[in-house]
């Protein structure tokens, strides 16, 4: 069936109270770039598009924010994904932390209006304008991503971070409901159902349950061959340790790991890097390549992650403030 919305750029604020930086909101400053952006995206695929923002501190409603883009303002998720939340694991701390209600972001899973949902956290920059000044690029940016995910099968797009085979801070998703509420049965259940060795339903080692076809292998060979200090950049460690102990194994960036690429293989979650155009080949080639760019002294170009993400804005939107 059609979806009514190509996509819809998804933001998750459920702070305590409203963080000012600069006298600004984040919250309204993120909508009103969303916002610009998902009108973008609108006049270049002629098709309307959402933006759906989840915090406590601004209006709730529905409205036409641009022609094309129709804005949503919730102070809440569900109710069957909200009840979640004191069932979510604990297992680094003796408490449960703020930091739970990342696993909140599952609601972008059950956007079933949408075709793709861009996840994005509140230290992010929909418009990257440090990067990428023109919104058109950018709008066209995204649209390459959702055709090749179309034709590939994806049903997560994401990158990974020195630690953790995900970063959550930007995932492009399909939502599906039967994934969706396979996945709010297993948070409601999340307190016995992870710990660091067995990771999420206690499927099992990371060496014994991460496919072989998921990228995490790679890491693993790259360090191996020291091609890791060719690249300069720290690679996800946990299949060395054969521990589900990355950063956010036990909430959002472990989760989504779990429900897209550790249960399900290749194309179901794919690497955005490897999308333009798709590649699986050896990553010791793209080492080689970038360490003859840096011989002939040409910068790279930027990691999707990394052109998002706003560095004056280091303070994350779960914060116990």
């Amino acid at each position: 069936a059609s979806r009514r919305f190509i996509a819809s750029f998804f933001l998750l604020a459920l702070y305590r109270r409203c963080v000012l930086q600069d006298n600004t909101c984040p919250a309204a400053f993120w909508l009103e770039r969303a916002s610009a952006l998902a009108a973008t995206v609108h006049s270049a695929s002629k098709r309307p598009v959402a933006v759906d923002i989840l915090s406590p501190c601004l209006p709730t409603g529905d409205f036409d924010a641009r022609p094309g883009v129709f804005v949503r303002v919730r102070s809440q998720v569900a109710p069957e994904l909200n009840r979640t939340i004191g069932f979510a694991p604990h297992p680094f701390t003796t408490v449960r932390t703020t930091m739970s209600l990342t696993l909140l972001k599952w609601a972008a899973v059950g956007l079933a209006d949408c075709e793709f949902v861009v996840v994005m956290d509140l230290d992010t920059d929909p418009m990257s304008p440090h990067f990428q000044p023109s919104g058109v690029q950018v709008a066209e940016d995204f649209l390459a991503v959702f055709r090749h995910m179309r034709e590939l099968g994806a049903r997560l797009g994401s990158m990974h971070d020195h630690s953790s085979p995900i970063n959550a801070a930007l995932l492009i998703v399909r939502p599906e409901m039967d994934i969706y509420w396979e996945g709010v049965q297993l948070l409601a259940r999340g307190n016995t159902s992870f710990n660091v060795t067995h990771g999420w339903d206690l499927l099992g080692r990371p060496r014994a349950v991460v496919p072989a076809a998921d990228r995490a292998w790679e890491f693993r060979r790259l360090r191996a061959k020291g091609y890791d200090a060719v690249l300069n950049r720290a690679l996800p460690q946990f299949l060395d340790f054969d521990l589900w102990s990355f950063v956010g194994a036990d909430l959002d960036q472990g989760f989504f790991y779990h429900m897209f690429r550790v249960t399900r293989e290749w194309p179901f979650g794919v690497d955005l890097d490897r999308l333009e155009p798709v590649r699986r080949g050896p990553l010791l080639i793209r080492a080689l390549r970038v360490l003859w760019r840096r011989v002939c002294g040409q910068q790279a170009p930027p990691q999707w992650e990394g052109r998002y993400r706003l560095v004056h804005w280091q303070g994350k939107p779960f914060a116990s403030r």
